[in-house]
């Protein structure tokens, strides 16, 4: 049996008895295009088990919707009920259609955190090696707010080097908007998602372990006390944070005015 795990929410549910036999049936590696059946979503199957599926971008007066990303497994049982469902602290189980005694441990989600993570591309990414955590205190700045009964909507500014990103959080999408208060124009897609907790750490402390010990000469912080923040390094080897990049107009590098596009 296959079933899904909302990245927002945490919910597992399973796919419907005819997605079911579709999946089924398919080889691995394999790339299963659903349609109609399934808000037109692609399920990817891959031979170490780490199948996922991802939804396209929808456009609208509004925004639109981005590209939707969640994890995929295959489970040894028969099809269950989505209707009988229980959460505990070892995870998700289901029961059959008949309601015969629980038989299933979903996905356990007790270890999982909610982070804040930012898109380190324009456009929105369903790879997760493409998304990058706030530091600690800022994932807990939106958290605080984010469990605040009634805070449908709220924004929270953070210095970045020079500058200042604006986190815009609508509670009516499934993921945010971070913009850049000096250039409108750099946005870039946030969400939160529950991750596994030792996963949170080893991706930060693998963002610090390979920080070179440099300082941004732009805004004088250190990239081991930044590593979270995106770096680019010049044609002529000068390395800044892009944010502190990013307001130069003559797009000359700061320290030895070499043009850089």
């Amino acid at each position: 049996m296959f079933i899904h795990l909302d990245p927002i929410s945490g919910v597992v549910e399973p796919y419907s008895s005819d997605i079911q036999e579709i999946l089924k049936e398919q080889s691995t590696p394999s790339d299963i295009y659903l349609g109609s059946k399934c808000f037109n979503a692609t399920v990817h199957l891959r031979e170490n088990g780490a199948h996922y599926q991802t939804t396209p971008e929808i456009s609208g007066p509004r925004g639109g919707k981005p590209g939707g990303y969640r994890e995929v497994r295959q489970v040894t049982a028969r099809l269950l009920s989505t209707n009988n469902k229980i959460q505990t602290s070892e995870g998700w189980r289901f029961s059959t259609r008949g309601g015969s005694p629980i038989e299933l441990v979903a996905l356990p989600i007790n270890n999982r955190v909610a982070t804040w993570q930012w898109c380190a591309l324009p456009n929105f990414s369903p790879d997760m090696e493409d998304w990058i955590c706030y530091e600690s205190d800022v994932n807990d700045n939106l958290e605080r707010a984010w469990t605040i009964e009634g805070n449908d909507n709220f924004e929270l500014v953070i210095p970045v080097g020079i500058t200042s990103k604006r986190i815009i959080v609508d509670r009516s999408h499934a993921f945010f908007r971070q913009q850049d208060t000096e250039i409108s124009t750099n946005q870039r897609w946030v969400r939160r998602i529950l991750m596994e907790e030792t996963w949170v750490s080893r991706i930060r402390d693998s963002s610090m372990h390979n920080c070179p010990d440099d300082v941004c000469a732009i805004c004088i912080c250190t990239y081991t006390e930044t590593p979270m923040i995106s770096r680019r390094t010049l044609p002529c080897k000068h390395t800044f944070h892009c944010a502190c990049l990013a307001p130069i107009r003559d797009k000359r590098c700061p320290l030895c005015r070499a043009q850089f596009s």
